[in-house]
């Protein structure tokens, strides 16, 4: 068998690879929150890097992405929507398609106002949305679910809450839906109904 050196083996490899197309990166998880947004994608043949560009109306923010496969995008608005342009690329600047995934990330739920009957729960909206889904329950973890506020369908920012027991804790959160059909759930807010 014949041996070659590691920069002979390195130069047959990089003219091996250029030509060669770069298939599409495929994107196999977002998981939106009110402050981040983690995309992951499965990783492509003869691909250096990828260019990830988080887009909100006129704003970019561009991610060069070794062959890592995993981005974290930190300062995110809650409620909006963001356009998420994902494509694979090479050294000798050949690169692939680019896919997009537009995402509504969830909305930020704020404090609660308390009324003598109940509550209010409150949240943010960058911009309008059809539906929201609506949840109580007297647990973090929405295991206690609080009838009949368990999914129930809004396209409003509040949502009365009565007829519940005074002095008693209480914990909410909204759902979204987005384009693609993944549904991001706000943060959660904690009730003390003790009036």
């Amino acid at each position: 068998m014949k041996k070659i050196s590691f920069l002979s083996a390195f130069i047959l490899l990089v003219t091996t690879c250029i030509g060669q197309e770069i298939d599409v990166p495929l994107i196999k998880n977002v998981v939106a929150k009110s402050n981040e947004i983690i995309v992951s994608w499965d990783s492509v043949a003869h691909a250096d890097g990828y260019e990830v560009i988080v887009s909100a109306g006129k704003k970019d923010r561009v991610f060069y992405v070794g062959n890592c496969e995993l981005v974290l995008a930190e300062d995110i608005i809650a409620g909006n929507i963001y356009h998420i342009y994902l494509r694979a690329y090479r050294f000798d600047n050949a690169h692939s398609r680019q896919i997009q995934y537009v995402l509504l990330t969830p909305p930020l739920a704020l404090e609660a106002k308390i009324m003598k009957n109940g509550f209010v729960a409150r949240w943010n909206r960058k911009v309008n949305v059809r539906q929201y889904y609506f949840y109580v329950a007297t647990d973090k973890d929405f295991t206690q679910i609080v009838t009949p506020f368990h999914g129930l369908m809004t396209n409003k920012k509040t949502f009365k809450v009565s007829g519940i027991d005074k002095g008693k804790t209480y914990y909410y959160r909204v759902k979204t839906i987005d384009l693609n059909g993944v549904e991001h759930f706000s943060n959660t807010i904690q009730v003390n109904y003790y009036q």
